[in-house]
Order: structure tokens, then sequence, then C-alpha cells
């Protein structure tokens, strides 16, 4: 991650620098398979952007999609028409602001964070350009806003395997006598095993206060699930090993709608760990 001032970039947000006198930044993030260093793709991305002074054209190309849609909607009222006369003379690039340039080696993206108050649409809504298939296409803020949603979510999903990789178990096998019981929230192994697997503190004390609502009580042909998301009483359909995962099955009970659903735990020393949840169970 680094910061820029838009100053850099030739021509850009220079009426807001005008009128204001303050120098903007944007942020440049980085995304690959390596957070410690910069891979070719990613160098040949930062060159092309700003060694061979393609960040203006990208700006450029994608504001043209944008501005095509003004014309065929219409300016509003005479003001509007004004400004976007003013920008045919001198090109967007002087009423746009960069805030933040995405550069994801894993998704092959380039995305432009920008804003605006070229008209009350990109005002409200920002902008946000994307390469792909070597061409910058326009887009509102939402689209940033999304890749960012499914980017936290591939990256917790990633960090959730690696943790579960470093909790080894011996073989065992779901039955009766392995998971019928009542589980409750173990706080003295969970700190013990937050603090092993280097979870930040502020994660730590949230576990440990969120788990201790948690219950699970598993029977023959029930399970009976304490917290505030679920609560409730199911039929316990059974087990399914997978690896060192149990997958405990379970439906609704009439008169309640029919529907299934399971639960995900890992068999650690007698546990039962969804780290995921930030949970750590023992029988009691």
């Amino acid at each position: 991650m680094a910061t820029l001032q838009n100053s850099t970039v030739p021509g850009l947000a220079t009426h807001h620098f005008k009128n204001s006198g303050k120098a903007l930044s944007f942020t440049v993030f980085l995304r690959g398979k390596s957070n410690d260093q910069i891979s070719k793709w990613q160098q040949q991305i930062v060159e092309r952007l700003f060694e061979k002074s393609e960040l203006p054209t990208a700006i450029q190309q994608g504001m043209n999609e944008y501005e095509m849609q003004v014309l065929e909607d219409g300016f509003d009222g005479d003001e509007e028409e004004a400004v976007w006369n003013e920008i045919k003379k001198n090109g967007v690039l002087p009423y746009v602001i960069l805030l933040a340039l995405v550069v994801d080696e894993l998704e092959r993206e380039v995305i432009l964070s920008l804003a605006s108050d070229l008209d009350g649409n990109i005002e409200e809504h920002g902008i946000a350009i994307s390469l792909r298939r070597g061409r910058w296409r326009f887009h509102h803020s939402d689209y940033l806003a999304q890749y960012c949603g499914r980017v936290d979510a591939e990256e917790k999903e990633k960090l959730w395997k690696q943790r579960q990789e470093i909790i080894g178990t011996p073989e065992w096998e779901p039955s009766p006598k392995t998971m019928y019981g009542t589980w409750v929230f173990d706080d003295t192994e969970a700190k013990r095993l937050f603090a092993e697997l280097k979870l930040p503190k502020s994660e730590i004390r949230r576990n440990l206060k969120d788990g201790k609502e948690f219950r699970l009580e598993l029977s023959s042909g029930r399970l009976v699930w304490v917290n505030s998301a679920l609560p409730g009483e199911f039929e316990l359909l059974g087990f399914e090993k997978l690896g060192d995962i149990v997958k405990i099955k379970f439906q609704n009970i009439p008169p309640n709608r029919p529907a299934k659903g399971q639960m995900e735990f890992k068999y650690y020393n007698g546990r039962l760990v969804a780290l995921n949840a930030g949970l750590v169970f023992r029988k009691i």
C-alpha cells in the first residue's frame, strides 16, 4: 500500500485545487499471491499507469462512457450543460479526484475510485473505473463496494483455512459416544488456542465475550442450539466426517416449515472448534 498525491497525475483535480487550495492524496492497494513483494504483473500495471502515463487516458476513457449516458439522458439544466461544455474544452481530468487505485493480481482487475461534483448523480453515487479484458469501463462506486465485499469474504475464508490447518488432530470417528452430550464454551482452551493462532487481541476479546452465550446439546434424534441467531430445538439427523471436520446435520421439527441444515466443526483435542465463528466447545 502506498499514498500518492493527485498532483503526480498531470491535470488531475486541478479544478478542485484551484477552488480549495488543498492538495489531495490517493492510496494504491496491491493484492496478489505474495504480500511481501510486488509481482511482475502488478509491476507492469503500475508502470503502464504512471511511467507510461496511461492513468489519465484510463480516467478519460471511463468518463467518456458516463458522458455518453449524460448526453443520451439530456442535461439537467443550463448549469450542467455549461459544465459539460467546459469538459469538452479542457477534458474531464481537472474535475475529478482520485481516491484509490486497486491492482488485483488474483482477479486480474484494476479499479480506480474517484469523486467529483460534476453533477448530482456522480456526486451522490461516486465513480469507479475498472480495467477488464483490456478496456476501461465506467461504474458507480457500488462496483468497488461489491468488489471489496467479495474480496473480504475470500480473504477471510483463506485465513480460516490456514488457521484450521495449524491445529492437527488424531484420527477419530463421530459417534454417539464422542458427540452426544452438552457442549459449552471452553474459555480456558479458547484463550490458549486463540493466542496460539495469533489472533488480534480485539478479536480474542470479542470471541471470549460472545462465546459464553452459546450452548449445544446433542442426543438421540435431538439437537438444542442456544444463541441469539438460531435458538431452538431441532431433529438431529446424524453426523458426517470429512477429514477432521464433522458435519452435524439437523432439520426443523413440525409444525415448523420443513428445512434442513448443518453445522461444521473441527474436532480437536476432544473439543469442537469453529474458528470462523470464534467458538471452542468442550463437553460437560
